[in-house]
């Protein structure tokens, strides 16, 4: 892939550094969805399609020609994860295909081991500035862009947003919190106080009841539930 150039890559020494660096550090942690997007527009630019399929916990992106035939598998790794044994893997998958060739496609890089596996079965690295390199000579900039932009506006939907002050709670400033806690234990001190006296009155007409007394034994714990839920109630208000 990285060996394919565009159309223009004459212009490529005119890139501003810090574009370069803005574009190497978005891709450096590019994701799964990043990764697919940008190998998919390649592949997709020259006339070929693209399919996205797994195996496993891997993903991959299959190319094919216009006649339907797989050329091309690369691997979608964007921890870097491949190992040598990885590497042996996928060589032979791409002879699944046929005369399919294939590549390792992450944002990181990869160990020397991983290099020298991929050399000896002659797959790619498109990693770390290769990526980057194959991103600027192809002109995929905007598709890095529009996945970042995307996934802002993701994070704003998600209540990820950035740190606006409209997000941060405080306690009220008329309400300091010996004031709010005074509150809630003279409200506390009231509800026992209240259903003590509503449990003396009943417990007085049940000593008083000589039968069919079942639905006022319900009743008797109706004000202790009542006064718990008040407080309760009280608490979180004032301390909310």
């Amino acid at each position: 892939m990285s060996e394919t150039p565009a159309a223009g890559d004459d212009t490529d020494g005119e890139q501003p550094q810090s574009a370069d660096a803005s574009l190497r550090q978005l891709l450096s942690t590019a994701d799964t969805t990043l990764l697919a997007a940008v190998v998919e527009r390649f592949w997709d630019d020259r006339g070929y399609r693209t399919t996205r399929t797994t195996r496993g916990s891997h993903r991959f992106v299959l190319v094919r020609d216009p006649a339907g035939e797989p050329v091309h598998v690369v691997w979608l790794d964007p921890t870097a994860a491949a190992t040598p044994a990885h590497v042996a893997r996928l060589d032979s998958m791409a002879a699944s295909f046929g005369d399919a060739e294939a590549t390792l496609a992450t944002g990181r890089g990869y160990d020397e081991a991983v290099y020298a596996a991929a050399d000896e079965h002659g797959i790619e690295c498109l990693a770390d500035e290769q990526l980057v390199t194959l991103v600027t000579r192809a002109e995929l900039r905007e598709v890095v862009q529009a996945h970042t932009a995307s996934m802002r506006q993701n994070a704003v939907a998600d209540g990820g947003a950035t740190g606006s002050s409209a997000f941060e709670l405080e306690p009220p400033a008329d309400h300091p919190l010996a004031v709010r806690a005074g509150l809630v234990l003279g409200g506390t001190v009231l509800s026992l106080m209240a259903v003590w006296g509503g449990a003396a009155e009943i417990t007085a007409r049940l000593q008083a009841c000589t039968g069919g007394c079942t639905l006022l034994w319900g009743a008797s714990f109706l004000p202790l539930l009542v006064m718990l839920a008040g407080s309760f109630a009280v608490a979180v208000g004032v301390f909310d």
